[in-house]
């Protein structure tokens, strides 16, 4: 049967203080899972409330609320408590001064929750474009047809990819203990190696 809460967020996947989202395939500390857990349990709950709050039409059917309908449609996290939750934490590293997490928290919702905004949804799909074009480039470029080109082209290119992809990671990491996992979780992570 599928948990209460309607996530994926397994309880106790890894032995220590790990948990681990299969769907974001992200790493959690027990505290921000417990978070994630109970922002997605009041989800479910609000959800299952569009029953009680449709209207009888009279006629053999019922009419639901327009706002209720609204959100069940989406069973998404509530990212603006979530968002509050990560600026009460404080920082894992003594290095970042309390005043930078507000920041901290989002630039981590901008690179680590796609659906937080807008701008994260662009921001993803610009990044992801990169990884297609890069990759199609670097074949491109083994190509004897397109040998002709200059090599100022493929260095540009690469430099350009180098650094889009270079920027990215590092401020992914300087935000990896926003949600409580460490550097070296984040390293070891499959993506992000």
């Amino acid at each position: 049967p599928p948990p209460p809460w309607g996530g994926n967020l397994t309880a106790e996947m890894f032995a220590g203080n790990v948990h681990y989202d299969r769907d974001a395939h992200k790493h959690y500390s027990r505290e921000m899972a417990a978070v994630k857990i109970q922002l997605a349990f009041r989800k479910r709950l609000k959800t299952q409330d569009v029953g009680m709050n449709s209207k009888d039409t009279g006629e053999g059917g019922s009419q639901q609320d327009p706002s209720v309908l609204a959100h069940s449609r989406s069973e998404k996290i509530d990212y603006q408590d979530l968002r509050k939750v990560y600026e009460e934490n404080p920082s894992a590293y003594p290095c970042f001064p309390r005043s930078c997490q507000s920041c901290r928290v989002s630039l981590y919702m901008l690179f680590e929750e796609p659906d937080s905004s807008r701008s994260a949804q662009i921001l993803a799909c610009f990044i992801f474009t990169c990884i297609i074009l890069s990759i199609f480039l670097f074949m491109a470029e083994t190509m004897p047809e397109l040998s002709s080109a200059p090599a100022a082209f493929w260095f540009g290119c690469e430099l350009f990819f180098t650094l889009v992809f270079l920027v990215e990671y590092i401020l992914r990491l300087l935000v990896c203990d926003v949600a409580g996992a460490s550097v070296l979780s984040f390293i070891r992570t499959p993506m992000n190696i």
